[in-house]
């Protein structure tokens, strides 16, 4: 059924989304928001975002990973494709994500949910800006090193997470 309409999704996107009653509908709008994504129209995009602003939170979270996840399969990054207005959105998302990653009191499998927060976190801030980071004595580092390996990184991706990324940013500061 999706595939039949993918010049519309991002209108029948915002349609769910203003529903009253959308508690059900996640995971579609998880679904309609990766065929909006997927399309890489700045556009609707825009629209999406607009209207994922003025919903309750769980159903912006589905729509941004969503997106997300559709940018990506288009080889393309939310990072390059949202206007910098919507940017501390993405990034809010993002911060909540590791958060709850990192929370022992967080319930399991939210924490487990959050682990996919390494692929959102790089559409927000870039490759290039990412470095590899346990939080350890605190946290323990196998934890980190699960999040990175269980992402949806290419080899280079994660190479430039691990070490790349620091290598070139302390060459630069000699």
């Amino acid at each position: 059924m999706l595939s039949s309409v993918p010049e519309q999704a991002d209108r029948l996107l915002i349609a769910l989304l203003q529903m009253a009653q959308a508690d059900g509908l996640r995971d579609w709008f998880n679904r309609i928001a990766a065929i909006v994504g997927a399309r890489k129209q700045p556009k609707e995009i825009e629209r999406v975002l607009e209207a994922a602003q003025a919903a309750d939170p769980a159903a912006r979270v589905s729509v941004i990973t969503g997106l997300g996840d559709g940018v990506r399969r288009a080889r393309s990054s939310l990072h390059k494709t949202v206007p910098p207005r919507f940017k501390p959105m993405l990034t809010a998302l993002a911060d909540e994500a590791q958060s709850a990653a990192l929370n022992d009191a967080v319930k399991l499998d939210r924490r487990v949910d959050a682990v996919g927060g390494v692929d959102h976190r790089i559409d927000v801030v870039g490759i290039d800006r990412m470095l590899f980071g346990s939080h350890a004595p605190l946290f323990y580092v196998e934890a980190a090193v699960l999040k990175l390996r269980e992402s949806q990184l290419s080899q280079s991706q994660a190479d430039a997470v691990r070490r790349n990324n620091a290598r070139r940013l302390l060459a630069a500061g000699k």
